[in-house]
């Protein structure tokens, strides 16, 4: 786990958690979490060193609890697990005979709630999906390029408004009323510029009639996010590096890239319309 809430202000604990993470930090990050898995302790980076060794006989239950998008599980920082990567290193697992049974459940966020919790394995084990709990309604497309939900509206609206209630209890004048003021600032200003950027992106690839319809396209059931896991990373890294980081707000545009992918745009293609949508992140450069 993350472990960032022993010092936080909200903790009435301070200093302290109720757990004994194996791993924390940023040592949480994609490369830690595939050695684990893999039972690879020399390949793990700090932490206690502990793994996953499993044998024939064991029953792997992988708990996952995160705040991902389309084709990606989201980590601390910047590190990704991707789909393709993700289901490889559970093919090895499985060619490895490292165990009987394995079902991975992924306990979703508000934003995630129209999800399916993600499972593999022996579905003996889990068959309920948790919409049946939580309740289900209608999706709707925005104007962003994005599936929503009245829940993706309040958790987005929720993340500010934590970050309002920092700047509304810090003392006038005070630093940390500066660097609430600041933070909050920054935070509007990366979403505006992800929104518009992706926007019109979208606008200059496929044509202001076609660009909604095309990047929000969701294949049936059945189908890959992406024909080519390659593209679709090449893309992300694109953006990002003509563009700025998307971060956990942006990453709910990782379907528009998908489809980018599939509708045959280059990297050359995103290049060219990336230094129109976003000269001033060029210029800077």
């Amino acid at each position: 786990m993350y472990d960032d809430i022993a010092n936080n202000i909200e903790n009435r604990w301070s200093g302290q958690i109720f757990n004994k993470p194996n791993v924390t930090g940023k040592e949480v990050n994609a490369k830690n979490f595939y050695a684990v898995l893999s039972g690879n302790k020399s390949a793990t980076i700090g932490g206690s060193g502990k793994v996953l060794d499993s044998g024939p006989d064991d029953i792997v239950f992988i708990y996952y609890r995160d705040h991902g998008s389309p084709g990606l599980l989201g980590m601390p920082g910047e590190s990704l697990i991707i789909a393709d990567e993700l289901v490889d290193a559970l093919k090895k697992k499985h060619a490895a005979n490292s165990y009987k049974k394995m079902v991975r459940k992924r306990t979703i966020r508000p934003k995630e709630m129209h999800s399916h919790v993600m499972q593999y394995g022996d579905m003996r084990m889990s068959s309920n999906f948790l919409d049946t709990y939580l309740g289900s309604h209608d999706h709707e497309v925005d104007q962003n390029f994005n599936l929503t939900s009245w829940e993706d509206i309040v958790i987005d609206y929720l993340i500010c408004f934590l970050m309002l209630f920092q700047l509304e209890k810090a003392v006038d004048g005070s630093n940390e009323k500066l660097q609430a003021q600041k933070e909050l600032d920054a935070e509007m200003a990366h979403r505006e510029h992800v929104d518009k950027s992706v926007h019109l992106i979208g606008n200059l690839l496929f044509g202001e009639d076609k660009s909604s319809n095309t990047m929000v396209h969701v294949r049936p059931a059945g189908h890959p996010l992406v024909d080519d896991w390659e593209c679709f990373k090449t893309l992300m890294k694109t953006y990002e590096r003509h563009c700025g980081g998307l971060s956990s707000y942006g990453r709910k545009y990782t379907r528009a890239f998908a489809n980018m992918c599939n509708a045959g745009i280059s990297e050359k293609q995103l290049i060219a319309a990336s230094l129109q949508a976003c000269p001033g992140k060029n210029n800077a450069s």
